[in-house]
């Protein structure tokens, strides 16, 4: 367990560091693209298009984080309730529901990723388009997976990132596991 918490804590940091590398080169390419034709230079002629790619990249990677600080976008109709039982369920219903439709959208993404794997599209600098799209439906298949836990356990994410079940807490931040019956 001790590996599996540690591998966890592993991914969750490249999960945090990739999204840092991300906003730095999605700031520095329009930088040198504004200094190089400042400069009389012919400019980076692939620039935009890897910020747009960085954009999407950007996006999906926030969304992927956000799902696990529970910072995503949602709405709570009967947050008032939360400590019923009731809402428990509900709350269980709602991720798994979550978890079904972006397993969904990763599986026809995944079919949009083979497809142009198949025919070779290029995106640019004879990168290939799949590569550019990879991203997707690995992005969802985190979102999917992360809510099927959630609303497997019978617990919900919390804002203080622990997923909290009967026995088990699971802080997301950094994959401790504290088998302890305690209350957060």
């Amino acid at each position: 367990m001790k590996a599996l918490s540690l591998a966890h804590r592993g991914l969750l940091k490249l999960e945090d560091a990739f999204l840092l590398l991300l906003v730095a080169a999605i700031i520095l390419l329009p930088v040198l693209q504004i200094l190089s034709r400042w400069l009389e230079w012919q400019g980076l002629l692939w620039a935009d298009q890897a910020v747009r790619l960085g954009v999407l990249w950007l996006a999906l990677v926030g969304a992927m984080i956000a799902s696990r600080n529970q910072q995503h976008i949602r709405i709570d109709l009967f947050q008032h309730a939360d400590d019923s039982r009731w809402y428990q369920w509900l709350q269980r219903f709602i991720h798994l529901c979550t978890a079904a439709i972006c397993a969904v959208i990763a599986w026809f993404s995944i079919k949009l990723v083979k497809d142009d794997y198949q025919y070779g599209s290029i995106a640019f600098l004879d990168l290939p388009l799949w590569f550019c799209e990879i991203i997707i439906p690995l992005a969802f298949s985190v979102i999917a997976l992360r809510f099927a836990i959630a609303g497997l356990l019978g617990s919900r994410l919390r804002g203080n990132d622990r997923i909290d079940s009967q026995n088990d807490s699971i802080d997301l931040r950094n994959g401790e596991v504290d088998s302890r019956n305690d209350k957060r």
